[in-house]
Parts: C-alpha cells; structure tokens; sequence
C-alpha cells in the first residue's frame, strides 16, 4: 500500500510539473529590481523634467515642506542617490545631504522669495543615471522686489519624480 501511495504521489507530482511547465507564463507586476523607465526622447524629457520642477516651485512658494521632501532626494535607481543642492549667489551655499537641502529652499521662502520656473531643455536619453539632465532657468522675486534670473542644471527622475541634483547661479 505505501509503494502504491508513493507511486500515485510521484505521479501526481510529475504531472503537475508538466503542466506547469507548459502552461502559459504568468503576467505578473514588475519586481522590486525591475529598473524604472524614464523617457528618452528629448522632448518627453523636456515635458517630465517640467512637471517635477513646477512642482519644486509650487512647494518652494508655499513652504510646503512636506511636498518639498517628496522633491528632494534619492531617486528609484542606486544609481540617483542624493547628491547636493548649490546655489551660487551672495551666500554660495552647497549642501550634500536632502535633509539640509529642503531647509536651504525652505529658508530662502521664509525670507520671501518667490520663484518661477523659466525654460527647461533636457536632452534625448537615456542619461548614465536612469534619469534626466537638464538645463533649468528660475526667476528669483526677493522680499525687495528685486528679480534674479538663475540658472544651471538638475539631474532628476521622472519616474521617482525627485531630484537629487540641482546647481544654481545667479545669472
């Protein structure tokens, strides 16, 4: 009776092993080391790199510190770890770490600035990080009334839509 058992069991087993083997394979969500997509053509590039920092802006202006954690930081891939956040101006000031990156903006805010996000051009992709280069003008309205063009570069993730590099001067 145990040999019967045994006999039926194996092939049991072993037709469940065929039919899974030729069954059709399973849809199934990307895994957690599926490499996100960013888009490569520059001008959905453009587009991306837009909405992200708009949003910035939008978090920037209304001192929105939550929104502003959301848009400074790591991205999805290893390769968009945080890196700084420069502002070239009267206080040349780079920080390497998003906690202290947040409060720099945060604190520009606080003394009354107001930003706008001027042109953004991002070339084709993909960029050697997962994500999007671009180029980036912001008008600065200080507390005075005062305007300043400033400019630079940012490497973002639209898919993660964060960024972990921004570089600014005052033009």
């Amino acid at each position: 009776m145990n040999v019967r058992f045994a006999s039926v069991t194996l092939v049991a087993i072993a037709a469940l092993i065929v039919s899974c083997a030729s069954a059709e394979p399973a849809v199934s969500s990307p895994s957690p080391s599926a490499r996100p997509t960013d888009p490569i053509a520059a001008q959905l590039r453009t587009a991306c790199a837009t909405r992200v920092l708009t949003a910035l802006v939008g978090a920037i202006d209304s001192r929105d510190a939550v929104t502003l954690g959301q848009k400074i930081g790591s991205g999805p891939l290893p390769t968009q770890a945080f890196q700084w956040v420069s502002m070239t101006n009267a206080t040349n000031t780079t920080v390497y770490n998003p906690v202290d990156a947040r409060s720099m903006l945060l604190q520009l805010a606080a003394q009354g600035e107001r930003w706008s996000l001027g042109a953004v051009i991002a070339g084709e992709g993909p960029s050697w990080h997962g994500g999007v280069d671009a180029e980036v003008h912001f008008e600065r309205q200080l507390a005075d009334g005062r305007v300043l063009k400033t400019s630079g570069k940012t490497a973002l993730s639209c898919s993660g839509s964060v960024i972990y590099v921004l570089s600014l001067a005052d033009d």
